[in-house]
């Protein structure tokens, strides 16, 4: 089997404990549904760690008060583990 890009980043992503890609101001993707876009930037999309916004009590469920939290998403990517508070916390744990 030969190896494409999406194979590569994956097993560089899993084997460095990162939970997707985000081009930081962009958009954000997940292992589950990795590089949706078809069109990845080798120069703008970054390895990155996934926040559950429901954890935090500025998430969704209260009104969306977290003006780090997007819109109507769940979750939100960043490349900085100190992205949010409280503190990270893999997304399968």
């Amino acid at each position: 089997m030969a190896a494409n890009i999406e194979y590569m980043v994956r097993q560089f992503l899993v084997k460095n404990n990162y939970e997707g890609l985000c081009n930081p101001g962009n958009c954000g993707c997940t292992l589950d549904y990795l590089m949706p876009c078809c069109e990845p930037s080798g120069t703008m999309c970054r390895a990155a760690y996934r926040f559950n916004c429901e954890r935090c009590l500025d998430g969704p469920e209260y009104n969306n008060d977290c003006e780090l939290c997007e819109d109507e998403s769940d979750f939100v990517m960043s490349t900085n583990i100190d992205y949010c508070h409280p503190m990270y916390v893999r997304s399968d744990e």
